[in-house]
C-alpha cells in the first residue's frame, strides 16, 4: 500500500464520537467532530465500514488507517460501536484530497429494532464516498438476509420532492450512493462457480447477485423476497466489488483479542488479501461528489446536518432538497470570502497613500476586483446556475461599491485637510509680512498672492468632488 499521511493540524490520533443516537431513535451531531470535519478545507472523501455487529469491522478500520489498534474492539456478545464515529485525523490522499474514515454501529444487535438500523445504514450511505459491507462466511441466502434493509431504503431516503402518487425511479439512487465493497470475513469455500471453475472474487458477487429462478422453489415468495434484495443492490450500487478474506487465526482466544496478536503472526492468507483489500480501497478513494461538485469539509459537515435534521424532524432526507441549501450556504460563505478579499486589498493599496489622485483611486478598485474575482473563483463550485451566479455577483459588486465609496469619500477627507492646512500656512505667513511693512515689496506680496489663489482654487476642486 503506498504510505499515507495523518494531517499534523489535527488533534491526537483516537475515535472521536461523531453522531450518537438516543433511545428515542433521535441522532445528535458532536462538536468536536463537527469541527474537525469544518477544519477540512481540501476535498473530502469518506470511506465507512458498516455490517452486523460482532463480525470485526473496528479491526477492519484499524488495518485500514496502517493501524493495530485505533477504533475500539469487543470481545463479548454486546455490540461495542453506538453511533457513528471518525477517526480524529483525516488521512492525506493527495495534495487536493484529504479522507474521512468512519466506524458504524453494528446492525442487527438486540438493543435495536430494524427502524433504527435502517436509519443508522441510510445515514451511513449517505455519508459515504466509499462504502464497505462487512459480513461473515460467505455469500449466502442469509448474507443477503443481513442487508434486508435495502429493500425499505427508498422509504428512508429520497433523491428529489415529488408528488405523493409519482414513486422515485430506483436509478436515480445510484448517482448519489457509492462505491460499494462487500467484504466476507471468514471465508472457507472454494471460489469456483457451479461448472467448478475458478472465479474471482468480483465474479462470485456478480453470481450471488444473479436472480434465482422461482420455478420449482418450495416458496415462490421468499425466493422473490431475495430477488428483490439483488435487484436493488445492483441498482443503487453501479460500482462494486468484493474480497474474501480467510479466517485470520485458528485461536479463538487470540482472535477475540487480535489486536493483541502482532500482524505478522495472523495467516498469510489473511494478511494477503487484507493488503489487497487496502491497496483496492486507496486506490478507488475518491470525494465526496454531488451532482458533480466535490465536497470539502465544510460542505460536507453542512450536509450531514441538513440530513439528520430531516431524520429528527420525522421526515425522510431529500438529497436534492439538503443539498441545495448546502449549495446556498457555500455560496454565501464565498461572497463574503471574496467581499473581504477586496476590502482587504483596497486597504493594502490605500494604506499611508491618501490622498491619492482620482486615477490612482480607480486602479486600486480596479486591481480589489480582480483579486476578488480570483477568489470567487477558486471556489470551484459548479452547477451553481446562471441565475444564482447573476445574484452572486450583484450582490459582491453593490459591497464593492459601497467599499470604494468609502475609500473615495476617505480620500476627499485627507485632501481637504492637506489642502486647508497648506492654505492656512499660506495665508498666516502674507499677514506676518504684511505686518511688517518694511520687509513688504511689490514683488513678494505679488508671489504669496499667486501661491494663495492656487491654493485656494485646489480647496474648491477638492470641495466639488473634482479631483
Amino acid at each position: 500500500m503506498e504510505t499515507q499521511s495523518i494531517d499534523s493540524s489535527f488533534p491526537d490520533e483516537r475515535p472521536v464520537h461523531f453522531i450518537a443516537m438516543d433511545s428515542a431513535g433521535k441522532f445528535f451531531i458532536q462538536e468536536e467532530a463537527l469541527a474537525m470535519i469544518r477544519g477540512i478545507k481540501k476535498k473530502v472523501a469518506v470511506i465507512t465500514v458498516a455490517g452486523q455487529y460482532r463480525t470485526g469491522k473496528s479491526y477492519l478500520l484499524n488495518r485500514l488507517l496502517g493501524r493495530q489498534s485505533g477504533f475500539e474492539l469487543g470481545s463479548t456478545i454486546n455490540p461495542c460501536t453506538k453511533g457513528l464515529w471518525i477517526w480524529s485525523k483525516p488521512i492525506n490522499i493527495n495534495e487536493n484530497l484529504q479522507a474521512i474514515f468512519l466506524d458504524t454501529e453494528g446492525l442487527a444487535s438486540l438493543s435495536r429494532n430494524v427502524h433504527v438500523d435502517t436509519m443508522i445504514f441510510a445515514l451511513s450511505l449517505l455519508a459515504s464516498s466509499y462504502f464497505i459491507y462487512n459480513s461473515m462466511h460467505a455469500l449466502n441466502e442469509k448474507a443477503l438476509e443481513s442487508l434486508g434493509l435495502i429493500v425499505s431504503l427508498s422509504k428512508y431516503i429520497h433523491v428529489s420532492v415529488r408528488p405523493g402518487n409519482v414513486s422515485e425511479d430506483l436509478e436515480e439512487y445510484s448517482h448519489y450512493f457509492p462505491y460499494f465493497m462487500w467484504v466476507v470475513r471468514d471465508f472457507a469455500l472454494k471460489l469456483v462457480n457451479t461448472e467448478q471453475q475458478t472465479v474471482t472474487d468480483r465474479q462470485y458477487l456478480e453470481n450471488a447477485l444473479r436472480p434465482v429462478d422461482p420455478e420449482g422453489a418450495a416458496d415462490v415468495d421468499q425466493v422473490a423476497s431475495k430477488n428483490e434484495i439483488r435487484g436493488k443492490l445492483t441498482t443503487f450500487f453501479k460500482e462494486r466489488d468484493c474480497i474474501t478474506l480467510v479466517r485470520p487465526l485458528s485461536d479463538e482466544k487470540a482472535l477475540r483479542e487480535i489486536d493483541k496478536v502482532p500482524y505478522e503472526n495472523l495467516r498469510p492468507e489473511f494478511r494477503a488479501k487484507m493488503e489487497l483489500l487496502i491497496r483496492k480501497v486507496y486506490s478507488n478513494i475518491r470525494p465526496k461528489v454531488i451532482d458533480g461538485q466535490p465536497l470539502t469539509g465544510e460542505m460536507f459537515a453542512t450536509l450531514l446536518e441538513q440530513y439528520v435534521a430531516a431524520f429528527n424532524g420525522g421526515t425522510v432526507p431529500t438529497i436534492e432538497t439538503a443539498w441545495d441549501q448546502v449549495i446556498t450556504l457555500e455560496l454565501d460563505r464565498v461572497i463574503e470570502e471574496s467581499i473581504e478579499q477586496y476590502k482587504r486589498k483596497v486597504a493594502e493599496l490605500s494604506l499611508d497613500r491618501l490622498p491619492m489622485a482620482e486615477e490612482e483611486i480607480k486602479k486600486v478598485d480596479e486591481e480589489a476586483k480582480r483579486e476578488a474575482y480570483n477568489k470567487f473563483y477558486e471556489s470551484e463550485l459548479v452547477n451553481v446556475g446562471p441565475e444564482r451566479m447573476s445574484m452572486a455577483r450583484t450582490k459582491m459588486e453593490d459591497a464593492f461599491v459601497e467599499i470604494y465609496k468609502k475609500l473615495r469619500s476617505e480620500n476627499f477627507n485627507v485632501s481637504y485637510k492637506d489642502s486647508e492646512e497648506l492654505f492656512n500656512k499660506l495665508y498666516e505667513k502674507i499677514r506676518e509680512q504684511m505686518d511688517t511693512l518694511k520687509t513688504l515689496t511689490y514683488d513678494v506680496v505679488a508671489s504669496n498672492w499667486v501661491k494663495l489663489k492656487e491654493v485656494t482654487i485646489c480647496v474648491s476642486i477638492v470641495l466639488s468632488r473634482k479631483c
